[in-house]
């Protein structure tokens, strides 16, 4: 999503290296079930280094931080209460931080991220007029999935 402009699924892979190099502009992309392609693109479009995407791609990467010069690289784990025999099953996110940008990645359908991107789209016009950072909405995100980790 870019705060200043449009929404998300609006913007053409054409413009990306103008928005990403555009300080003003904040971009989300969330990739879901991402093929090699997307892999491919995402290391060439942010110069993101082959063990974060390598990580990104794999599943089952214990939680991290990593940080690179320009952007910082977590693996993150969304909770909830199985349908099964089991307590809880996790679901595994991948993010790739910028100073305007947040890049999510999930192998399957992220609850918290519809929910994220449903409020982020009602309250565009808000996040706009306040020029918000990316550490705000990565906050919202992970705020959002810790909630859930409880009843």
């Amino acid at each position: 999503m870019t705060g200043n402009e449009r929404l998300a699924g609006e913007v053409s892979l054409d413009e990306l290296d103008t928005l990403i190099a555009e300080p003003r502009h904040l971009l989300w992309i969330d990739l879901e079930d991402p093929t090699d392609r997307d892999f491919m693109f995402l290391q060439r479009e942010f110069g993101f280094h082959p063990l974060a995407i390598e990580d990104a791609r794999r599943r089952h990467e214990r939680l991290k931080l990593d940080i690179y010069e320009d952007y910082l690289f977590l693996v993150f784990y969304a909770a909830r209460p199985s349908e099964s025999d089991q307590l809880f099953t996790t679901q595994e996110l991948s993010l790739f931080i910028g100073r305007n940008y947040l890049v999510t990645v999930h192998h399957e359908p992220c609850a918290e991220i519809d929910a994220i991107a449903e409020r982020w789209r009602e309250q565009a016009h808000q996040i706009e007029a306040s020029k918000q950072h990316v550490a705000l909405h990565l906050y919202t995100l992970l705020d959002t999935i810790v909630d859930n980790y409880f009843r």
